[in-house]
């Protein structure tokens, strides 16, 4: 599942389900930067991938001005 917060300055949670399917926790891969960032060389790249650990039962943050690939497991 893949993530867009499209808010510029804002972030956004929400609590994530399938129907259906009981989910055990999950993966996210977050790639995040100051929205107003230049990039003007490849080192010090701020539009890294973040991995982080899932906590299913919680709603899950998603920053400003982000994308969010999510693996979910069952």
């Amino acid at each position: 599942m893949h993530v867009v917060n499209t808010n510029r300055t804002k972030p956004v949670s929400c609590q994530i389900g399938v129907d259906g399917v009981v989910l055990k926790g999950g993966k996210a891969f977050e790639i995040a930067a100051d929205p107003q960032a230049e990039i003007w060389q490849l080192k010090d790249d701020p539009m890294t991938v973040k991995p982080r650990d899932l906590d299913v039962a919680a709603a899950i943050a998603f920053p400003a001005a982000s994308v969010t690939a999510l693996e979910l497991r069952a």
